[in-house]
């Protein structure tokens, strides 16, 4: 048991529960997507989008091919 003073009360915590979330593979962005995402989150221009993109990808920060299907085999590692 581990207590915690909350205001004027004192509060016990008396068990934690973990569980193990399994996490589906991410969603792969196009190019369309990918333009659209940052033109949306970011503020960013296609232009520089895909300027940053090729930045991060000859970094090895980011691998993405040439192509505008998201349905992927399997065996393609996009973690």
């Amino acid at each position: 048991c581990e207590s915690k003073d909350v205001g004027d009360r004192a509060v016990w915590v008396e068990k934690v529960v973990t569980k193990d979330k399994k996490q589906g593979r991410p969603t792969p962005l196009n190019t369309v997507a990918l333009l659209k995402a940052c033109s949306k989150s970011l503020g960013i221009g296609p232009h520089a989008t895909m300027q940053t993109a090729e930045r991060l990808y000859l970094s090895g920060y980011l691998s993405y091919p040439r192509t505008e299907s998201t349905a992927y085999p399997k065996s393609f590692d996009i973690l």
